[in-house]
């Protein structure tokens, strides 16, 4: 049996050419018997090769029972004959003309028809350069020889160029003649300045100049000049433009200022008409005279009455007659008529005196200062008064008099001073503290006040001061007690007064003592052979204050014939105090007298009687 690859063919076209069929003749293979082919054959540029492969029996397939020839096929690619364009294109450069050498190399290939083909495809053996040095344009010259096709692949190549350049542009030079100006001054305005601008000379390259333009009346002229190029510097590399400036003689058009100041006059209001006449010149340019102008106004100015008048000029009173200036400015500096204001002081008077409660006035009114002008016044009403001390002002007003113009007049008014002065001479204020005498009864008293029973200065009252202290005394027991107030409970409040002393005159609340006399009882009977006793305590006098009182102890007894005191003791009671009490004791007495002795007979005496008589 025989294998065979495949026969298979294409125009290149960058892929490679495969065909993995295997054909099996002859015998071929057994029923169920074959093989597995690896073909590996390829073919990718233009021309040919085998379609090589190799087989594998598969398993059951004994390579003895067969006889097996093979044979590789042909792998074709042929050369694609389309026509394939490349363009090249010429670099290209611009550059100013400097005077050194300028050079532009290389090339690139901006397109190439078939995508298959690419620069390595072809070889270039010209020479890509160009060079120059003056101004011009210089072509790089390749040709499509310069290049050769080096692939099988493509048998149609053209090569297509596009021009490049190397340019050298020529320097734009502008040549300039200055401009220049002046006022007018009789001399020849020249100017020899020429400005180059634009690209200016190459480095070692210019020309010269010779300017010849002038101008000496009030005008304008070309400011004209020729030019000559340096050697080496040549006219083909430039593009060279002259520009004449202009030389200008003007007419004096900085401003002149002619100053004009009115004369001025200052006088003091006196009633009299004042005139003030003419004014002065200055002027900026001394080239400029009081020749060159006219004058149409009325330079006076007249006045009365205080006050500023303008001699009101105006610049359109001047006009410039010079043809010389063209800018003429007159400026007015006012001048004034000033009549100033007399200045009046209008004082009323200062006095003083010692408080003495009455006002104090003064109705004098001085007039210093410039004074009124003549025939000129005023009249005044001063209401200024002061009472009390201190001072306030000595106030007034006042009226002018017909034909008297306020404003004529600074008027000052000054108001005095009205001063009253303390009363220094010592004022005594005698207080008398109240007092009261109360008998002790136990219970509390009091005594309140005072009363002012004398002030050494008449016009010192109680309402000059005030009172801060307590003006009370209270009491139980019997004593004396004082109230106690102190100059320092009181305080002057007048400043009309500033020596006044308080004097105090001490009041008392008094609890007198009650009296209490104490009587035991007086007694008498005839001897009965039993003590006479009397227990009576009484009580006289004021007795005792209620709740209060003592107990009594009697001890007075008489037995026989006789006279004895009542004698007791007493003590107090709780809460009764001795010294609340003058207490007198009065003892009374117990009399016995004998037993009246009827007649007996002398020999025979009752045991009762004798006994009394032992």
């Amino acid at each position: 049996m025989t294998l065979t690859s495949a026969d298979d063919s294409k125009v290149y076209d960058g892929t490679a050419l495969i065909n993995d069929t295997v054909d099996v003749t002859g015998d071929g293979w057994a029923n169920g018997e074959g093989a597995t082919y690896n073909v590996t054959g390829s073919q990718t540029d233009a021309g040919s090769s085998d379609n090589t492969f190799t087989y594998t029996l598969n398993e059951g397939t004994l390579a003895a029972n067969y006889d097996i020839a093979t044979v590789e096929g042909k792998l074709t690619v042929t050369a694609l004959d389309d026509e394939v364009v490349v363009t090249i294109t010429e670099n290209s450069g611009t550059e100013l003309y400097d005077g050194s050498e300028k050079t532009v190399t290389g090339y690139e290939v901006t397109s190439i028809s078939n995508p298959l083909y690419t620069t390595s495809d072809f070889t270039f053996s010209g020479t890509a350069s160009v060079s120059g040095t003056n101004a011009g344009t210089y072509d790089m010259e390749l040709k499509p020889a310069d290049f050769t096709n080096n692939s099988a692949n493509f048998t149609n190549v053209t090569f297509v160029i596009v021009d490049g350049t190397l340019t050298i542009t020529k320097r734009q030079v502008t040549l300039t003649s200055a401009d220049d100006s002046k006022v007018y001054d009789g001399t020849e305005l020249t100017n020899d300045t020429v400005d180059v601008t634009g690209d200016g000379w190459a480095n070692g390259e210019g020309a010269t100049y010779n300017v010849t333009g002038s101008q000496t009346d009030a005008g304008s002229s070309d400011n004209t000049f020729t030019y000559t190029l340096n050697d080496g510097t040549l006219a083909a590399n430039y593009d060279i433009a002259t520009v004449e400036g202009t030389l200008t003689i003007t007419p004096v058009t900085d401003e002149v200022v002619v100053m004009i100041t009115e004369k001025s006059g200052l006088y003091k209001y006196d009633g009299a008409e004042k005139t003030v006449t003419g004014y002065t010149v200055a002027i900026s340019n001394p080239l400029y005279t009081e020749a060159d102008f006219t004058f149409t106004g009325d330079a006076t100015v007249k006045g009365t009455n205080a006050g500023v008048y303008n001699m009101e000029l105006k610049p359109e009173d001047f006009a410039n007659t010079s043809v010389n200036f063209t800018n003429v400015k007159f400026l007015i500096f006012d001048g004034t008529l000033e009549i100033t204001k007399r200045e009046v002081t209008l004082t009323s008077a200062t006095d003083s005196k010692v408080y003495d409660g009455t006002e104090l006035t003064n109705d004098t009114v001085e007039v210093t200062g410039e004074g009124w002008a003549d025939g000129e016044g005023a009249t005044y009403d001063v209401t200024g008064s002061q009472l009390d001390v201190g001072t306030s002002d000595n106030e007034f007003d006042y009226t002018l008099d017909s034909g008297t113009l306020a404003d004529n007049y600074d008027i000052f008014v000054v108001f005095g001073t009205l001063t009253v002065t303390p009363v220094t001479d010592e004022v005594v204020v005698t207080i008398t503290e109240n007092s009261g005498t109360e008998l002790y009864d136990g219970a509390e008293e009091t005594v309140t006040g005072y009363v002012v029973t004398n002030i050494s200065n008449l016009l010192y009252t109680e309402a000059d001061f005030t009172f801060s202290g307590t003006a009370s005394v209270s009491g139980t027991n019997a004593g004396v007690y004082n109230m106690e107030l102190k100059p320092e409970d009181f305080a002057n409040d007048s400043a009309n007064f500033t020596n006044v002393t308080f004097v105090i005159v001490d009041g008392t609340l008094t609890i007198t003592k009650r009296q209490v006399m104490l009587t035991s009882a007086s007694a008498r009977k005839e001897y009965d052979g039993t003590a006479l006793r009397n227990r009576n305590v009484i009580v006289g006098g004021d007795g005792w204050a209620a709740g209060e009182g003592a107990t009594y102890n009697v001890t007075g007894a008489q037995l026989n014939v006789g006279t004895r005191y009542n004698t007791f003791t007493y003590a107090l009671r709780a809460g009764t105090l001795a010294a609340n009490y003058d207490i007198m004791k009065v003892e009374g007495t117990l009399t016995v007298t004998p037993l009246a002795v009827p007649n007996f007979d002398l020999g025979v005496v009752p045991s009762n009687v004798a006994d009394c008589l032992e």
